[in-house]
């Protein structure tokens, strides 16, 4: 028996393939290249809209402040409450100018960073509380704090941390209703700092708590509306902790209430990018 032979056909490759291959590419690339210029354009116009409103939105609330001193007496009891809803609600207008100017910021890759000094973690919480309580208590809500042990010293940014406890209380009060309570608890231990905030609102749906943390996210409330707000306040919490190279978590069961968590390194190094 001769040697066995193997008879192999050649197939031509169609050069079409490489070329539909490589238009797809360049649509791809071409629209990637597009998004870029549209999400360019939004930060900007974000900034220019933040920027124009910050000068005026000063000079109300410098003036708000300057009346409700109502040195005179001249001012009654209707008048300073007006006043006073003119005070809040600008000061909820500063939040949201200075929210959007951190997605400007993020938006152009720029790192979140920050500037640690030595803080007594006690006397944060206690001003946190402090600032907070006339919110929640116009609301007719009840802050309890549970502070750590005065003297206990942590590295941190203390405005950062000091806004992301205020947009986590300012959540937990939103999605609570009147009458309610709000647990604020920390501690510091010899590696961390970790903090709690506890409400007994609507709660989070099991399907919606991985969106919570992304930028311009609004949640409904237990009737179906939503929340006033721009959806910003707990992704800018999570940038804030992640650039102390902390973590953050949320849980939440619909009609039992919602419990943030984060705890941040008690010393971190002087300046970390947030991931």
């Amino acid at each position: 028996m001769g040697p066995s032979v193997t008879k192999i056909s050649s197939v031509p490759l169609e050069s079409n393939h490489i070329a539909v291959s490589t238009d797809a590419d360049t649509r791809l690339a071409d629209q990637f290249l597009e998004l870029e210029r549209e999400n360019a354009a939004m930060r900007q116009s974000l900034a220019v809209v933040s920027h124009e409103l910050r000068t005026p939105l000063t000079s109300i609330v410098a003036f708000c402040d300057l009346l409700l001193r109502n040195r005179d007496d001249r001012l009654g009891s209707r008048e300073m409450d007006q006043l006073k809803s003119v005070s809040r609600n600008a000061s909820v207008l500063t939040e949201i100018i200075k929210d959007l100017g951190e997605i400007v910021a993020f938006g152009r890759q720029k790192d979140v960073s920050i500037v640690k000094t030595s803080i007594d973690a006690a006397d944060l919480i206690d001003e946190t509380a402090k600032s907070m309580r006339p919110i929640l208590e116009s609301a007719g809500q009840t802050l309890i704090v549970q502070s750590p042990i005065p003297g206990s010293v942590i590295q941190a940014d203390r405005s950062r941390i000091h806004q992301a406890l205020g947009n986590l209380l300012t959540n937990a009060s939103k999605f609570s209703s009147p009458s309610s309570q709000i647990d604020l608890a920390a501690e510091v231990d010899d590696s961390r700092f970790y903090v709690q905030i506890v409400d007994r609102g609507i709660g989070i749906p099991s399907e919606e708590l991985s969106k919570v943390f992304d930028n311009f996210y609004r949640a409904e409330n237990g009737s179906g509306a939503v929340v006033p707000g721009l959806g910003l306040g707990l992704f800018v919490t999570r940038e804030i902790i992640h650039a102390h190279g902390g973590n953050i978590s949320i849980k939440s069961s619909p009609g039992r209430g919602t419990t943030v968590s984060f705890a941040i390194p008690r010393e971190c190094e002087d300046t970390i990018s947030a991931a």
